[in-house]
């Protein structure tokens, strides 16, 4: 069940329960920089819904709170190397997301960030936006592949959406076709270059090991939580 589907009542209140115990998790986490949260997990699990009502709750908190989506940190499409394994380590700009958005709110960081870098839709550069970020703010972020060893130690709290990948296949496809010229074709896509990519960053790098929190989002309006391998 995905966010379309999502109904109010008990079971949106036990979402609501496992969002304000990562609120808490984060706003009790002492740094002398902001607090980076990164919000990995596989097509279509609902990293960036979880991210906004996250991000909602911290900002209850009284905390400054920042959201970038690291989509808006992807390669031109023309840049990247074809095939599942050219999207898995070719699509995303990670320089860019280290040095634009990650170090300057690190240890030695300035605290002027980048939240964008290039638009998809339009396939241009984003104007140039530079941010001041206070040293209490928290930064979401939510995108694939964030627990990979390039990006891995510059999140100060990791967090892991889980689902299938059967389940991944058909909330994608339902979500795509939208803006493809079919479901068939958004399922293809899904087929031959996201669920591959996927599945050897899952086997490459075992992204649960690494997150403080899993959350299994199968169940949109009853999600569950646990420690996942950092925490352990």
């Amino acid at each position: 069940m995905d966010k379309r589907h999502a109904t109010p009542g008990a079971d949106t209140r036990r979402r609501t329960a496992v969002l304000r115990c990562l609120a808490q998790l984060i706003t009790e986490i002492e740094r002398p920089h902001p607090i980076r949260v990164g919000i990995d997990g596989f097509s279509a699990a609902g990293k960036s819904t979880l991210a906004n009502e996250l991000a909602a709750m911290v900002g209850d908190h009284g905390r400054t709170c920042l959201r970038a989506e690291l989509d808006d940190f992807k390669r031109p499409r023309g840049e990247r190397p074809p095939g599942p394994d050219g999207f898995y380590r070719g699509a995303y700009d990670l320089d860019a997301i280290r040095t634009l958005l990650l170090s300057p709110l690190g240890p030695d960081g300035d605290r002027q960030v980048r939240l964008r870098f290039f638009d998809q839709r339009n396939q241009t550069p984003f104007p140039v936006e530079v941010q001041p970020v206070p040293s209490d703010a928290v930064l979401i972020a939510d995108g694939a592949y964030l627990l990979r060893p390039e990006l891995r130690d510059f999140w100060d709290f990791r967090i892991f959406v889980e689902i299938d990948f059967d389940l991944a296949l058909a909330r994608g496809t339902a979500r795509d076709s939208a803006w493809m010229d079919s479901a068939q074709a958004a399922a293809e896509s899904y087929r031959r270059c996201y669920i591959p990519a996927e599945q050897m960053y899952d086997a490459e790098v075992d992204p649960r090991s690494h997150a403080d929190v899993i959350v299994d989002n199968r169940n949109f309006s009853d999600p569950g939580c646990r420690h996942g391998g950092r925490s352990g």
